[in-house]
């Protein structure tokens, strides 16, 4: 009995580290990007709750709706829905060019985010649909989205980008922020790279202070007036047409927080992802509230652009200047 029960254990752990190794993608073959089909269908995946809500109907959502993104889109012939995943009760009050979709969710959305995810790419799956995702905290630059959605054009490749992280009180309160929430304006890369290099959250990850937080994975140097060089080592995947493995791994690991690790890790063992680092194609601010930033700047990282993680597509980014131009 002992010798069967070791048996079964030994076969248990090989069984274990061949799946671990599957969603890790080192047995998947490198795939041919270019797809059989292509497709003019795009599905906005949109999960939001509690007070992101505000945050979605007044920066993210209009960001998304600017000139150079959904209805430039629309004008190359792009079917658009926007699947907004909520299990709260809200009315939208803009005016959406789009197909949306308000999809109540069966219990705290928090808790069943990686389900729903899994659902939402395999219907991007079976119905041929490039996928968006739209995190009800960011803004998005004019055009950001009408670029990237044409890289990704007759490719299997997912394509992420690097963004920058500010002080929600502050920024909301810049003017070109307020005119744009009430309409009057539309904020281009430029013009919101200059934004965030103006909020003081950045300032603690310029490379020349000698206490700094460069350690969380992004360092910036100015190299003249308008020009920022960025290593940026976390990367978020904002675009990408849906696999199979896509939808096998959210359904197995039960976690959206590997979004930005496991998952693209594997996304580039699979060969199947590009990184965009400059905000002439893409550019986005994620609204961060004071209270999330706990970690304080440390002493002696005078020039330090390294970063722990230890993903391939943390290791890849490290090796690459983003560019960063402002207005």
């Amino acid at each position: 009995m002992k010798l069967i029960n070791k048996i079964e254990n030994k076969i248990k752990r090989e069984f274990n580290k061949k799946k671990y190794e599957y969603f890790m993608g080192r047995y998947l073959p490198k795939i041919d990007r270019r797809p059989v089909s292509e497709t003019n269908k795009i599905y906005i995946f949109c999960p939001v709750w509690g007070s992101y809500l505000e945050l979605l109907m007044s920066y993210a959502l209009p960001s998304a709706l600017q000139s150079g993104n959904i209805p430039k889109l629309l004008e190359e012939g792009y079917e658009i829905e926007l699947y907004v995943y909520t299990d709260e009760e809200f009315e939208i009050k803009i005016d959406i060019p789009v197909h949306m979709r308000l999809v109540e969710t069966s219990g705290v959305l928090v808790e069943v985010l990686a389900d729903i995810l899994t659902k939402h790419m395999k219907m991007c799956l079976e119905n041929n649909a490039i996928m968006l995702w739209l995190p009800p905290d960011l803004i998005i630059g004019n055009f950001s989205w009408y670029n990237v959605v044409k890289l990704s054009e007759h490719k299997l490749e997912a394509i992420a980008v690097a963004h920058a992280r500010v002080l929600i009180n502050n920024f909301v309160k810049m003017k070109e922020v307020e005119d744009f929430k009430d309409g009057k304006v539309e904020l281009s890369n430029p013009v919101l790279v200059r934004l965030a290099f103006e909020n003081p959250f950045l300032d603690r990850v310029f490379d020349h202070h000698d206490e700094n937080n460069t350690f969380q994975g992004m360092a910036v140097r100015r190299i003249s007036e308008n020009l920022y060089s960025v290593v940026h080592n976390l990367p978020s995947v904002c675009v990408l047409r849906p696999q199979r493995y896509d939808v096998d791994f959210f359904k197995e690991v039960k976690s959206l927080n590997m979004w930005d690790r496991t998952w693209a890790h594997s996304l580039v063992q699979q060969d199947r992802i590009k990184f965009v680092g400059s905000s002439d194609f893409y550019f986005s601010t994620e609204l961060t509230r004071a209270e999330a930033v706990k970690s304080k700047p440390r002493k002696n990282l005078r020039y330090n652009d390294k970063y722990i993680g230890s993903f391939l597509h943390n290791q890849i980014c490290n090796k690459i200047y983003c560019s960063w131009r402002a207005e």
